[in-house]
């Protein structure tokens, strides 16, 4: 399930990063990453890209405005 940042998620997508890796860390590669946090092929969109839907619904929760 892919996650779209936008508004505030944007001005703090290393706090994002931190919050993901200290609360849903990935296991080690190469095993599947439960998230992907980074660009679409244009680079105009910052998303997240989760492995699991009730990892990205928390993520949601935590992260919407």
């Amino acid at each position: 399930m892919d996650v779209e940042i936008i508004g505030k998620g944007r001005d703090h997508i290393l706090e994002i990063g931190e919050w993901l890796d200290s609360k849903m860390p990935n296991p080690p590669l190469p095993d599947p990453q439960r998230w992907t946090l980074g660009y679409n092929e244009d680079g105009s969109r910052i998303g997240v890209r989760f492995l699991s839907e009730r990892d990205a619904l928390h993520f949601m929760m935590r992260w919407s405005e």
